[in-house]
């Protein structure tokens, strides 16, 4: 398996590249309702059509259409962002103990070996988080993911930030090139860190202040690269 990371406003060469696009609501846009505050402790994520909640942790929906200032968007409980696409994002939260939140959902249709994919998300730190996680990012499974407890969650292969990701202002892309193995068929985002060492203090010293590292998360992509047949010399 060959791992390509890669940061910046564009891949070169990429974008003109037909691509076949295998993941749905790539910016959590399709939902049953809108979110009416952040979800509880105990409770499920079950606001997305495309996407759900493997494991214990709790993730929450932020939208322009909630009325709850908790879940709204631009401004909300977490701090303040304008979606990076259309309407809505997702929080996903990691403290230093053992609380980690995901969301996944399964392939269109499983990667196919050896074939190139283009995997693109955009993440930003919420204002009022103390520390910030470097293992944000991406996991792929050929199993379903799930876990009863909040702890990280294994997958068979991890895309990861390049380090810890603490600007609150922009949405950073982080960006993949990835050869696939043929046998993926899930991904899951969420922070990956095992231990308290994957953290990070932001320095922010503005109040209020919460002890943990919050993501917001847009514009998922995933697309396969054609191969480019080679050019055979005139005669």
């Amino acid at each position: 398996m060959a791992l390509l990371f890669l940061t910046g406003p564009s891949v070169k060469g990429l974008g003109q590249l037909r691509e076949d696009v295998i993941i749905r609501d790539g910016s959590f846009e399709d939902i049953k309702r809108c979110p009416n505050g952040v979800t509880a402790r105990g409770r499920t994520l079950d606001h997305l059509k495309a996407w759900s909640q493997p494991a214990k942790g709790t993730p929450d929906l932020f939208s322009r259409c909630s009325r709850n200032h908790e879940s709204r968007a631009p401004f909300n409980t977490c701090g303040y962002q304008h979606p990076r696409d259309s309407a809505s994002y997702v929080g996903l939260l990691a403290d230093k103990s053992d609380w980690r939140e995901y969301v996944t959902q399964s392939f269109i249709a499983p990667l196919k070996k050896d074939s190139t994919y283009k995997i693109e998300l955009w993440v930003s730190l919420a204002d009022n988080s103390r520390w910030a996680c470097d293992s944000v990012g991406i996991g792929l499974s050929a199993g379903a993911p799930h876990s009863n407890t909040s702890g990280a969650l294994q997958c068979d292969t991890l895309l990861l930030s390049n380090g810890a990701i603490t600007d609150t202002t922009n949405w950073v892309p982080l960006r993949f090139l990835y050869k696939a193995r043929g046998t993926e068929k899930h991904i899951v985002i969420g922070c990956f860190s095992r231990t308290s060492q994957g953290f990070v203090r932001t320095g922010r010293k503005r109040k209020p202040i919460r002890d943990w590292a919050y993501y917001y998360v847009d514009a998922v992509s995933v697309r396969m690269v054609p191969s480019v047949a080679p050019q055979l010399p005139r005669e």
